[in-house]
């Protein structure tokens, strides 16, 4: 009688980038998953007075990379996985403070919640300060490097510039013309199904 061999089937990996909400189907083949995560950025905050000092920019978004496996931090029933984008946080107007960017999610059923933060609220420039011009610029994520695989990050918004995405900071007012602050980046998370 024929002796036949089995010869496995072998799965390479597999990177889904996610830059707005969506939600990733598990393959059948995938052992483990991989999730990469940043936060958006935050916005920068407002020139306090004109002629004073500007607000200073938003921080940047947090990184956050985690593996699971199957059948001990997830399950079949946890596909499909639900992925939640953070947005950049708002720049402020006049005077004011920014708004923090949103944390980046993924979650699912019989799986925990994993996260990357968001970044702080840029807050206004300080009075009695003369001289006028921009404050500090919005943070800068720098790139996350993890199995082998480097992430880029955005960078912060500097002199009257929104933050990139994914995770920078935008930039603080400045005084007229720009007495407002800009927006951060938004965020992103990568989900990376492999066999081994």
């Amino acid at each position: 009688m024929p002796m036949y061999q089995f010869t496995p089937v072998v799965h390479q990996p597999v990177t889904t980038p996610f830059t707005s909400n969506g939600s990733f189907t598990i393959p059948a083949w995938a052992n483990y998953l991989d999730f990469i995560l940043i936060g958006g950025g935050g916005g920068g905050g407002g020139t306090a007075n004109s002629g004073e000092s500007g607000g200073s920019g938003g921080g940047a978004g947090t990184w956050n990379a985690v593996t699971v496996q199957k059948n001990v931090t997830f399950t079949a029933a946890s596909s499909p996985i639900t992925v939640n984008v953070g947005g950049g946080g708002a720049g402020a107007g006049y005077q004011g403070n920014g708004s923090g960017g949103g944390a980046s999610s993924v979650s699912a059923t019989a799986m925990s919640t994993y996260t990357g933060g968001g970044g702080g609220a840029g807050t206004a420039g300080g009075a009695g300060f003369t001289g006028g011009g921009f404050g500090p610029p919005g943070g800068s994520p720098g790139n996350e490097t993890y199995l082998g695989t480097t992430y880029t990050g955005g960078t912060g918004g500097g002199n009257a510039f929104p933050g990139t995405s994914p995770g920078g900071g935008g930039s603080g007012g400045g005084g007229t013309p720009n007495p407002g602050g800009w927006s951060g980046g938004s965020g992103e998370v990568w989900i990376v199904a492999r066999q081994h």
